[in-house]
């Protein structure tokens, strides 16, 4: 009886000890599953971080190469910055708002002083500060100011043309008439514009015909406007491109302005506004 009761409890036992044992078993193969997905989790989180970490970086990045992109001197912007720089040396004057070219930069030298003073621009593949000494040569335009002792000595000092009903006439377009004079181995094309003369100048010798130009021009003209000057104003233009043989002058009380330039067109466009 004793060995039955004994025995009884011995099996008693065993049975709890093999279920605590499962029940251990059990938690710890839950508590490792729990580990398993709190590691799994933490490394999502932080595979998460570093790929916001990195397309943080990456916007970062690009944002740094936009900025650099838009802080990159424009033409325009430089043009701007290096007639402010101009008038800083010359004193306030008119200044063409922009110049025909097709250069990347327009860079430019000033020197004289309020009443008299020489711009010239360049165009160039680097934008350079005012003056620089890499700015030498014959310029692309070259603007000069001279003040006179009154606004009728400026008027005087432009070569201002009426226009000669008596001479052959032609159409350019946009009602504007031109009078058309051969003379010394040129032919000329003239008209006047409210205060304005305007002259083209073709060679016989290259049988040249400045008909087609002053289309141009006339064009040109009808959608801008030259500076409106206090007495008249001259524009004298040359079929054939070289230096200084474009030039449009004008008063301003007593001061003259004169631009001048290499291509008809491309003065003319410099010179309107």
């Amino acid at each position: 009886m004793k060995k039955t009761i004994i025995a009884l409890l011995l099996t008693g036992l065993l049975a709890g000890c093999g279920a605590n044992g499962n029940n251990s078993s059990k938690d710890s193969s839950s508590s490792a599953t729990k580990s398993s997905k709190v590691a799994s989790k933490t490394k999502k989180d932080s595979d998460s971080k570093k790929a916001s970490s990195s397309s943080s970086a990456a916007a970062s990045s690009s944002s740094s190469v936009a900025s650099s992109s838009s802080a990159t001197t424009s033409t325009g912007n430089h043009y701007n910055d290096v007639t402010a720089a101009a008038k800083k040396q010359v004193g306030e004057q008119w200044l063409p708002s922009r110049i025909s070219s097709s250069a990347k930069y327009v860079n430019a030298t000033a020197s004289g002083s309020s009443s008299n003073s020489v711009v010239k621009f360049y165009g160039g593949n680097n934008a350079v500060d005012l003056n620089d000494s890499s700015l030498q040569g014959t310029a692309d335009f070259t603007l000069t100011k001279k003040t006179y002792g009154s606004t009728a000595a400026a008027a005087a000092a432009i070569n201002w043309i009426d226009s000669d009903s008596t001479l052959p006439t032609v159409n350019l377009g946009d009602n504007q008439i031109a009078t058309k004079e051969g003379a010394a181995g040129s032919t000329y094309l003239h008209w006047n514009e409210g205060n304005w003369s305007i002259t083209v100048q073709a060679s016989n010798q290259a049988n040249q015909d400045p008909t087609a130009l002053g289309k141009q021009l006339v064009e040109i003209f009808r959608t801008k406007s030259l500076p409106a000057p206090t007495t008249h104003g001259a524009a004298q233009f040359n079929m054939n491109a070289a230096s200084g043989l474009q030039s449009i002058s004008w008063n301003s009380g007593a001061t003259v302005y004169v631009l001048t330039g290499s291509s008809a067109i491309a003065t003319a466009e410099s010179a309107v506004r």
